[in-house]
């Protein structure tokens, strides 16, 4: 990468949604007509609806004739930067001119809070792409995220977005800028997907905090809530926030999305997805799962099915003197009775104590298999136990369930504090607990253990609410904000 030293012209730098774009300001530093409290910027010094020339095209222009001479040629020219560039009253010349001097494709990035006037639109139907903003359904979240200046009216800024799309013909990508506590939860992003309906982008970029914001309660997002909150605004919306780019590593997270085809001759080039995009690959992993070797149990005239070695719940098998355990025999759920594929380290180990401590004489029955899994990505532990809403209404089960999030120490700004979100499932008929999924700190992990244990005890919503628990400040929520508690309480409230 060649560096600038131009003025108004800086990069090219690698862009999460443009490759490698060239950026060009139209307005000095922290000139815009918003205040989002999530501004990696920080808060706006200049905070103006004013249109006007900020900075002269001529002296835009002569940078950028300047830096493309050096010949590092960029992916996109973006017009963009340091505030909001509509507000350059020049803007339809400066894009123009820009069109003039290059092949280059040319790139809008805007909050589109000024796309109701017509200049505006008239200057941004020009552009090969733009790239708009949306993150509230409603006023008063507008006002409270993006804090606009007064002039600017949510529905004359919803107004000017789908006015835009009926006039312009080029691509847009919208970006939805997501932060936990404010406008993530499901009643607010339907807002947004109403209105985004009457927008019809081409793309939904869903994003979230990743540098330090202008608010320090303009909370991140962690991975998988955004990756279910970008399932809800359908097959065109993808999920663009950086959370492994500060560990050098480059992904892309493509939801509502399958392999089609693999591209190439000796070795993999290319993927094809089911939504036509072809992706450059070096390297393809699929993960087909496993089948049990039951040869040995065969060869013994052992009964055996296709998914492994038959036994019943004390591990013996159809010879009462052998007993098996593991990967290579049947599981049965704990929920309803029926086979299940779940094949973890956690239920060999239970299986074979079982097993072990029947040998001589039938002292343990194990009454199916609950799965409980447990992961870490990027210091954010996640985990599950048992069956999640989806699957419970799935088996016919009427649940409600109990969702909580609160910090892992008390008071909140205590060091290490981190937040954990719960959420539990139960079956409204009797109470019972069916599952639950956690993500936070690294105490996930035992977290998910004791819902696994409450599960396997069928213990109800009410004999959690009296769970009794030791607090400590440093390592624990606090008993009155304590997770596991407060979501059956929530839960308690729905079934009665």
């Amino acid at each position: 990468m060649i560096k600038t030293k131009h003025r108004y012209v800086y990069g090219p730098v690698p862009s999460r949604r443009l490759g490698r774009s060239l950026g060009v300001d139209l307005v000095p530093f922290k000139v815009c007509n918003y205040d989002c409290i999530y501004c990696q910027l920080g808060r706006i010094t200049n905070k103006t609806i004013e249109r006007r020339e900020y900075i002269s095209p001529k002296a835009i222009l002569q940078d950028l004739r300047d830096c493309l001479k050096l010949g590092d040629k960029p992916d996109y020219i973006t017009v963009s930067g340091s505030g909001e560039p509509t507000l350059n009253s020049s803007l339809e010349e400066i894009i123009s001119k820009i069109k003039e001097m290059t092949d280059i494709p040319l790139a809008v990035l805007t909050n589109g809070s000024l796309l109701y006037l017509p200049e505006v639109r008239k200057a941004c139907c020009m552009a090969d792409l733009v790239l708009p903003s949306l993150d509230a359904g409603e006023e008063s979240m507008f006002k409270h995220v993006n804090r606009p200046c007064k002039e600017i009216e949510f529905n004359k800024m919803i107004e000017g977005l789908v006015k835009f799309r009926e006039e312009y013909s080029g691509k847009i990508w919208l970006e939805v800028f997501l932060l936990g506590g404010v406008n993530s939860l499901k009643p607010d992003i339907i807002k947004i997907k109403n209105h985004i309906a009457k927008i019809k982008p081409d793309k939904i970029q869903v994003n979230t905090v990743a540098r330090p914001p202008a608010e320090d309660y303009a909370y991140r997002i962690d991975l998988p809530q955004l990756i279910e909150s970008c399932k809800l605004f359908g097959e065109n919306a993808e999920v663009i926030a950086d959370f492994l780019e500060t560990k050098h590593v480059d992904k892309h997270i493509l939801t509502n999305t399958r392999l089609d085809k693999i591209l190439g001759d000796d070795k993999v080039k290319q993927v094809e997805l089911s939504d036509g995009r072809i992706l450059d690959a070096d390297m393809v992993l699929i993960g087909i799962g496993v089948q049990p070797n039951i040869s040995l149990a065969e060869f013994a005239g052992i009964e055996t099915c296709k998914d492994g070695i038959v036994v019943d719940a004390h591990m013996q098998t159809s010879d009462k003197n052998i007993f098996a355990c593991g990967d290579c025999t049947i599981k049965k759920s704990f929920f309803t009775g029926k086979p299940t594929n779940l094949k973890l380290a956690s239920i060999a180990t239970m299986e074979s104590r079982v097993a072990g401590a029947n040998l001589f004489e039938i002292k343990r029955k194990q009454e199916g298999v609950i799965g409980v899994f447990s992961t870490i990505v990027d210091n954010t532990v996640f985990a599950v136990a048992g069956l999640g809403e989806k699957q419970a209404c799935e088996l016919d089960y009427k649940v409600v369930t109990g969702e909580v999030e609160a910090s892992n120490r008390h008071p909140g700004k205590m060091p290490g504090a981190t937040n954990i979100k719960l959420k539990l499932v139960f079956n409204k008929s009797n109470g019972e607990l069916l599952g639950g999924t956690a993500r936070g700190s690294d105490s996930v992990g035992e977290m998910i253990n004791t819902i696994s244990a409450c599960i396997q005890k069928k213990m109800t919503a009410n004999d959690i609410a009296q769970f009794q628990l030791g607090t400590h400040p440093a390592v624990t929520a606090s008993p009155i904000a304590y997770q596991l508690v407060n979501a059956a309480e929530l839960a308690i409230k729905k079934i009665s």
